[in-house]
């Protein structure tokens, strides 16, 4: 197991704020912080529980993980590292590309 991946942040280059995703700086302050928590969790260790990681029925290479019971995050995982895509509540899965 890798101990460290490379998480690509695509709100560091371009807007990613939709109806239903929004980049970190529009969530909630509290949402904001279990988000960091989170992505460290997704950084360094996939399997830790907290996250409850799952395969994204709808969209084959697209993967949902947890930050809080109504606060969710999609991302790929490539070669070079995961690419988060959105975060927001259970509807990003509408508009997950």
């Amino acid at each position: 197991m890798r101990s460290f991946y490379p998480l690509y942040l695509p709100w560091r280059t371009r807007s990613t704020q939709s109806r239903h995703g929004a980049a970190p700086g529009k969530l909630p302050p509290h949402i904001r912080k279990q988000t960091d928590r989170k992505l460290r969790y997704l950084a360094t260790d996939i399997t830790h529980p907290s996250l409850r990681i799952k395969r994204v029925r709808k969209y084959k290479e697209v993967f949902e993980g947890s930050i809080t019971k109504d606060y969710r995050f999609l991302f790929q995982i490539t070669p070079e590292g995961y690419i988060l895509l959105r975060i927001g509540t259970h509807d990003i899965l509408d508009t997950a590309r």
